[in-house]
């Protein structure tokens, strides 16, 4: 597994940490799990067993931002369904011992898309985790091209427990299937199950329904009326479940979706995981990778290193494969290059830098692959869309309000090369409605609002913004209001507005803070244990705390500078109206 590789030690650790101190601060009554459970159930745990190994998969740093090209070579670790033995000979669905595959080139693989992830606040501790990590993917043969149009094979969603919410996470299952594609399950090709690492145990899908959620889809019940056939994923938990399909047609990475609802007692968002599928015809075809096109950042010019990839699937035929992008859908004018393609070979591919077309940061571009034969036929690849990612000097919007979202500011604060964020909204003051915090301090970096910008923070669940303790941050030049949350987070954030984190650093300058609150302490700002806080020409008027601090409630230890600034009309219930 290529970008799936992490020390599931470590993670194990971390746990055993958590649950150390969870043990020392509360007592927290055991959750109920359901009784299905129980057959895979280590008698010396109170959770389900724990498959650090699966589990390891979903942890960042490392992005996921390439096909993750698993190989298995055991049936007891959940092998995709192989088409063939080495030899040739045509294996029954789900045969598997019969062949080691794990250093074989050719071997059937899982084609998975990046994997998504939900965020909770952590029932114990009070931080904000992951909740749960989810991918789809489908299995295929590159080398042999299979599966080909009328050949059933398997597509899986496979979802991972990672957070610890009060509530617990069950998830709902619906799915999107590529054009002409359709569930192919019978007693030779039934659903596939694997809870923990264990296979087919109950509640296992023996079939799907038409989906109410997502049109002309699949409903995935999970067997369990007491979750409403939704999935129980607890922390450690893994549901993985493959699905027969036959496609009526070649696919040329045409979309697998799947609807991911989750009750967590948090946000209860929906994730939405996607990877591209293919279906081999015996026709010249060109095929793509999902994601297609990877960028990193960035040359020793700032400019950024790009990687587009195509194969040609030429049938022994010789000709040219073309690469051509462009700045609108269906014109290509930006830039073409080609490659010479021999008869020798079945397939050929070739990655494409674009470099002489000087792509711009956060840009939608468009490319596509072409091949003409030698005879004069042309066959074309469907047309490929990405986004440029932020570069070091990050600006919000175009010009005009539309690009200035909480999701462009989000990807410019989470871009590990961004150091500065300035906004481009127009003429007049904009505001941007912040439904997630925006973590700062994981490396040095100023936003500056150019006095412009609102942030108005409405999640009712965190706060707007949570400094952490790697590198300084400034905000400067901008409007921080009504930071708030409910009754249930109060508590654990101890603000609405500002969290400084401990051994943090962050400045603010020229910034206006209005109508934050907490109904514990710290009504717009929160500076925790060795936490530092510089605040120069700022205005903090109408915050409110229940208890303590109507601005800022500073632990012991933390270290607040304020000089220029004026504290107007700030309330606390206790003591502290401003600090």
């Amino acid at each position: 597994m290529k970008t799936k590789q992490l020390i599931a030690i470590l993670i194990a650790f971390s746990v055993l940490l958590s649950a150390i101190g969870s043990a020392s601060a509360q007592t927290i009554e055991t959750p109920h799990f359901p009784d299905y459970l129980e057959p895979f159930s280590d008698p010396n745990q109170d959770q389900d067993r724990i498959d650090w190994e699966t589990l390891s998969s979903f942890y960042p740093p490392i992005s996921i931002n390439e096909d993750q090209d698993i190989e298995y070579s055991d049936s007891q670790t959940n092998e995709p369904n192989l088409f063939y033995d080495m030899d040739g000979n045509l294996l029954p669905f789900g045969d598997y011992d019969q062949v080691e595959i794990e250093n074989d080139p050719n071997a059937v693989k899982w084609y998975d898309g990046g994997i998504l992830y939900s965020a909770v606040v952590n029932c114990v501790n009070g931080y904000m985790e992951y909740g749960v990590g989810t991918y789809v993917g489908f299995v295929a043969d590159v080398e042999l091209e299979q599966p080909i149009p009328g050949q059933t094979y398997e597509i899986r969603f496979v979802i991972a427990g990672l957070g610890q919410p009060c509530a617990g996470q069950i998830a709902w299952v619906d799915l999107a299937l590529p054009p002409g594609t359709q569930p192919s399950i019978t007693a030779e090709t039934p659903i596939r199950c694997f809870f923990s690492g264990y296979e087919n145990q109950p509640p296992c899908p023996t079939n799907v329904q038409p989906s109410t959620r997502v049109d002309g889809g699949w409903f995935v019940p999970s067997g369990d009326a007491s979750t409403g056939q939704g999935f129980y994923v607890g922390q450690g938990r893994t549901v993985e479940i493959h699905i027969p399909v036959v496609s009526s047609g070649p696919l040329n990475g045409e979309p697998l979706r799947a609807r991911i609802e989750l009750a967590d007692g948090n946000a209860d968002p929906v994730l939405w995981p996607t990877q591209g599928v293919w279906v081999f015809s015996d026709n010249i075809s060109i095929v793509y990778p999902s994601p297609s096109t990877i960028y990193t950042c960035c040359n020793d010019d700032g400019s950024l290193v790009v990687e587009s990839t195509a194969y040609v699937k030429n049938r022994y035929t010789a000709g040219r494969l073309y690469f051509e992008i462009g700045d609108r859908p269906g014109v290509y004018n930006l830039y073409s290059a080609y490659m010479d393609i021999s008869d020798e070979n079945n397939s050929e591919g070739a990655t494409e830098d674009w470099l002489p077309a000087q792509l711009s940061h956060r840009t939608t571009y468009y490319w596509r692959a072409r091949f003409e034969t030698l005879t004069g036929e042309t066959i074309t690849g469907m047309e490929q869309s990405s986004i440029t990612p932020f570069g070091p000097e990050a600006v919000i919007g175009d010009g005009t309000p539309e690009r200035c979202t909480e999701e462009e500011l989000q990807g410019a604060v989470a871009n590990p090369t961004t150091h500065h964020i300035s906004f481009d909204c127009g003429p007049e003051h904009f505001t941007i409605a912040i439904k997630k915090h925006l973590p700062t301090g994981v490396r040095e970096i100023v936003i500056d609002g150019g006095h412009k910008i609102t942030l108005k923070n409405i999640s009712n669940q965190e706060p707007l913004l949570i400094c952490n303790i790697i590198q300084p941050a400034e905000i400067k030049n901008i409007r921080l209001i009504d930071g708030s949350v409910n009754k249930h987070f109060a508590s654990l954030w101890n603000t609405g507005g500002i969290v400084v984190d401990i051994g943090a650093d962050l400045k603010l300058t020229n910034v206006i803070m209005e109508n934050n609150r907490n109904e514990d302490r710290g009504g717009a700002i929160y500076v925790r244990r060795s936490g530092k806080l510089t605040i120069v020409n700022s205005i903090f008027r109408n915050n409110r705390s229940d208890n303590y601090g109507g601005v800022l409630y500073v632990k012991e230890g933390g270290e607040v500078t304020v000089s220029h600034s004026l504290f107007e009309n700030n309330h606390a219930g206790i003591e502290g109206g401003a600090i």
